[in-house]
């Protein structure tokens, strides 16, 4: 899985978040996170807060200084969050503890 997504990752952080930020307005991506972040699967966008860590998303957020960041948060990223969290942590935690055994 990791061969197969970092490499996409890397070259999107070393390709696609330069070009986004040369060519958009800060408030132009604003608007489109908040719709895929509006739109996404539930467990996926909890799952993406979760391994960036609410503490460093929000304060990314913070630093966005965006009001609508706020409202994003609390309406959208915080819930889907704690629903990753019931649904599907704690049934990844469990299979980690049974191959434990």
């Amino acid at each position: 899985y990791s061969d197969c997504l970092l490499p996409h990752l890397l070259a999107e952080e070393a390709i696609g978040i330069p070009l986004t930020r040369a060519y958009f307005t800060p408030k132009e991506v604003q608007r489109l996170t908040i719709r895929l972040a509006r739109s996404g699967p539930r467990c996926e966008t909890g799952s993406i807060v979760h391994y960036v860590g609410p503490a460093k998303l929000q304060q990314a957020m913070r630093l966005q200084n965006a009001p609508l960041q706020r409202i994003a948060w609390i309406l959208i990223l915080n819930p889907r969050h704690r629903y990753y969290k019931r649904h599907m942590l704690r049934l990844l935690n469990d299979i980690v503890e049974s191959t434990k055994k």
